[in-house]
């Protein structure tokens, strides 16, 4: 039924490309705003040079949304447009996961809901909504994603926001109230719960196997890049990232925090040691460790993402610290 539905769904995406084929420029623009990448140049400035809390929450708001989209794509196992309709231009954008729901749809509607939320300023709302909508429409005009999709991904993101502004705090002082060993080994713990959920979700384990059909029509527009689905890379991305957040702030927490604030220099100074440490940790030891579907690449892609969260949670804000760039929280 589902799979009736996308592909009855066809005619609205070949529809929005007949106008929107002039603008692929515009709509890719918006696509990379919804990326993930996108959000590892933005937590960092938020973290480092204007609130740490408020950067450090949507750094947890963010992969823990990001798994529950990887769940869900697992579970559902539907195609893109283009994997069943190879006419669909995807203007050289090509994904390699499943479809439903759309990540790029759930996370901004998750981030920017949360900022809207918090700053409460009505030009921030109006401005959050607008964005969350071209960003979810750009994927159906560059033809990455149906209709559906991007509607099940606001809806999802909606509902993660909700869930975590109503438990974050009551969750977040449990766990601030237990001793520090006990505290990681939970949230380790959590994580590796969160690694069992999308491992026993992996369609694979349900006898099913990507078509042909989806192969063929990807490898026409991206010979390079064959798709590969049925993986558990991005929930270890988001596990890893999770545990190493955790640490970071409970590291610096015990060496006094971190305050953000400072001079425009510092500023400057802050994002371009952080992010160049990040991109080392991120890109760096990306191309030195293995991949692959095996235990040892799953282990090192988990520790590459817990030092990523570590490194922007604390590393970089104590190394700020050490330098003179910056000062601890007050």
């Amino acid at each position: 039924m589902l799979d009736n539905l996308l592909i009855n769904s066809l005619e609205f995406s070949h529809w929005v490309q007949s106008w929107a084929g002039g603008l692929a420029g515009f709509f890719r623009a918006f696509t990379f705003i919804g990326k993930p990448d996108f959000y590892i140049l933005v937590m960092p400035a938020l973290i480092w040079m204007y609130d740490y809390r408020l950067g450090i929450r949507m750094g947890f708001l963010l992969v823990l949304g990001g798994w529950v989209n990887d769940i869900f794509k697992l579970l559902f196992a539907a195609p893109r447009p283009y994997y069943v309709d190879p006419t669909l231009n995807t203007y050289g954008e090509v994904e390699t996961a499943f479809g439903i729901p759309s990540g790029h749809a759930q996370l901004p509607a998750s981030i920017w809901g949360f900022f809207a939320v918090q700053l409460r300023r009505r030009w921030v709302t109006v401005a959050a909504i607008l964005l969350v909508f071209l960003i979810g429409f750009s994927r159906i005009a560059l033809g990455l994603h149906f209709t559906l999709d991007v509607l099940a991904g606001w809806a999802l993101g909606l509902l993660v926001l909700w869930l975590f502004l109503k438990y974050e705090a009551p969750l977040a002082a449990r766990l601030s109230a237990l001793p520090t060993a006990r505290r990681l080994a939970l949230v380790f713990a959590i994580t590796l719960a969160m690694i069992l959920s999308s491992a026993l979700a992996r369609p694979g384990l349900r006898g099913f196997s990507v078509p042909e059909e989806w192969v063929a029509n990807t490898q026409a527009i991206q010979p390079d890049e064959p798709i590969n689905p049925d993986t558990l890379d991005d929930t270890l991305t988001y596990s890893g990232a999770l545990f190493g957040l955790a640490v970071g702030v409970t590291w610096l927490a015990g060496r006094g925090g971190f305050s953000a604030q400072g001079k425009p220099l510092q500023f400057v100074l802050r994002f371009v040691l952080g992010a160049a440490g990040a991109l080392l940790i991120w890109r760096g030891l990306g191309a030195v460790f293995p991949g692959g579907e095996n235990l040892l690449a799953y282990a090192l892609r988990y520790f590459r993402y817990a030092l990523l969260g570590f490194w922007l949670a604390a590393g970089a804000p104590w190394l700020f610290i050490r330098l003179g760039w910056a000062g601890k929280a007050s």
